[in-house]
């Protein structure tokens, strides 16, 4: 009787839901697990390669700013949070939907919208997760300055659902590859060099801050790097990044609901 009830709390039953449509996920990423951490770490690599190690000796901080290894090394893993999480769940749900049609198989099953949605953003949160924590062991390993704390964890784990959600609206919303080629030469790419990844927002011009703080990838790099140089947490940035998430999960879940199979 017991188990009866449990069974029915929709709370269990949502996670279920969800875990059900992430299970035919993780089955990939477990047998292309390797290729998926290589194809997800190259770009923040050349990253770190080309700024954090060429031109980090060319460039001097303010006096007590520490190194601008540990300056840019968050900054790369706020790009590696959103084109990972971003391609994971976008990518993955646009091939899923547009080519194999597998995506009719999940939406024909008895499951929620709710649980679709969010079963869909939970592989990038996942795919995410391993990405950065390599990055974060080899941040760790290659400067003493870069020391990780909960604030930082916090703003990564925000990051990571605010970008698997909007990969998950873009992905559901898109109607061919172009379109999901289009958002990322127009959207993804121009965060990746414009919201603070690799510099400090604050000393763009007037104009040019309001734009980049009204995109998820600043208050993502500066949470993450406030984090990590003093242990402040940027209650803002972090609140930006959560009412983010859940808008773009409603967008999601709407798009979801309106499919026509």
């Amino acid at each position: 009787m017991e188990k009866s009830i449990t069974k029915k709390h929709p709370v269990v039953r949502f996670l279920s839901q969800s875990f059900t449509v992430l299970w035919s996920d993780l089955r990939f990423l477990r047998r292309f697990w390797k290729r998926t951490l290589w194809t997800s770490l190259m770009t923040p690599l050349l990253y770190l390669l080309a700024f954090g190690v060429g031109i980090a000796g060319m460039v001097t901080m303010e006096e007590g700013g520490g190194s601008y290894l540990a300056f840019v090394i968050p900054g790369i893993i706020a790009i590696t949070a959103i084109s990972t999480a971003y391609n994971a769940s976008g990518n993955k749900l646009s091939v899923d939907k547009i080519f194999y049609k597998s995506f009719d198989e999940v939406m024909m099953a008895p499951l929620s919208t709710d649980a679709v949605a969010f079963g869909k953003g939970m592989v990038g949160v996942l795919r995410g997760i391993l990405a950065c924590g390599l990055f974060i062991i080899l941040g760790m390993l290659m400067t003493n300055d870069f020391v990780v704390n909960w604030p930082f964890f916090a703003a990564l784990m925000l990051s990571l659902l605010a970008f698997s959600f909007m990969g998950v609206a873009v992905g559901v919303i898109a109607k061919t590859h172009q379109d999901m080629s289009t958002f990322s030469s127009m959207v993804i790419m121009p965060m990746t060099f414009l919201c603070g990844t690799l510099f400090d927002p604050n000393i763009a011009p007037q104009w040019l801050q309001v734009i980049l703080y009204s995109l998820p990838l600043t208050h993502s790099s500066t949470a993450m790097r406030a984090a990590v140089a003093s242990g402040d947490i940027m209650w803002w940035s972090l609140a930006y990044m959560l009412i983010f998430a859940i808008i773009c999960y409603i967008i999601a879940r709407w798009q979801i609901k309106k499919l026509d199979f």
